[in-house]
């Protein structure tokens, strides 16, 4: 017998695939841009994303007084004007 918790489970995992090629925001990937090399690139053959292509990420940076400007630790997503969501290991306590 089959209990609605298998079914939920089935469903949830085919879902992706039949929404991935229309995103839901209006945004869609590019396959342009340059590839990142060096010891920082830690997507094998991924490529930068263009400013702005993405508009619900954020890179969380850290700056050390007297640095005016900060190293990216972690991304997240926007959730809505008050909240983001990222990694608990982003964060400190």
């Amino acid at each position: 017998m089959v209990n609605a918790f298998t079914v939920a489970i089935f469903m949830l995992a085919g879902t992706p695939s039949i929404f991935a090629s229309t995103p839901a925001c209006g945004v869609g990937g590019s396959v342009t841009g340059a590839r990142a090399t060096g010891p920082n690139a830690q997507v094998v053959g991924g490529v930068d994303a263009q400013p702005m292509e993405f508009p619900w990420m954020i890179s969380l940076q850290r700056i050390s007084p007297p640095a005016t400007n900060g190293d990216h630790v972690c991304g997240g997503s926007i959730i809505n004007k008050q909240y983001v969501i990222t990694a608990a290991q982003c964060v400190d306590r």
